[in-house]
């Protein structure tokens, strides 16, 4: 059978399980059929309660320690001088053009179209969505 010294590590409230209590600081010692209780078990895993020492077990009753785990931070790796050189020719090749059809229009936001609208030299201003669609198709159509 095994015994437990168990402290209560609470400064200011008195524990109770059963009919034993601990006074704030007070340590005692209890047998396995105390210290098995939920009771016991949820105040020593809160930390109310410190098991402070073993007689009876092989291996102390408080948790093990975790051990300590090394992380390795990889650092950024540059890129080959091919990757370079391929995203510096993807910057200058032009985008595709833009198909103006009235479904890829009204698709857009109005912050597009007013975009669209800018680049094609059509005024915009004071035009709602449906009448910028149609004056940007119209300016294709010129």
């Amino acid at each position: 059978m095994a015994k437990y010294l168990v402290k209560n590590s609470d400064e200011f409230r008195t524990a109770s399980v059963g009919r034993l209590r601990w006074s704030p600081g007070q340590q005692m010692w209890i047998g396995d059929e105390v210290f098995s209780d939920r009771k016991v078990q949820s105040f020593v895993a809160s930390g109310r309660f410190q098991v402070l020492q073993t007689q009876g077990l092989a291996e102390p009753a408080s948790e093990p320690e975790a051990p300590e785990v090394a992380l390795e931070v990889e650092e950024p790796q540059p890129a080959p001088p091919d990757v370079l050189e391929a995203e510096e020719h993807a910057e200058e090749e032009e985008l595709p053009a833009l198909v103006l059809t009235r479904t890829n229009l009204t698709s857009m936001r109005v912050a597009e179209l007013r975009e669209v609208a800018s680049s094609l030299e059509v005024p915009w201003a004071g035009l709602r969505k449906a009448a910028l669609v149609d004056a940007i198709l119209a300016s294709g159509e010129e």
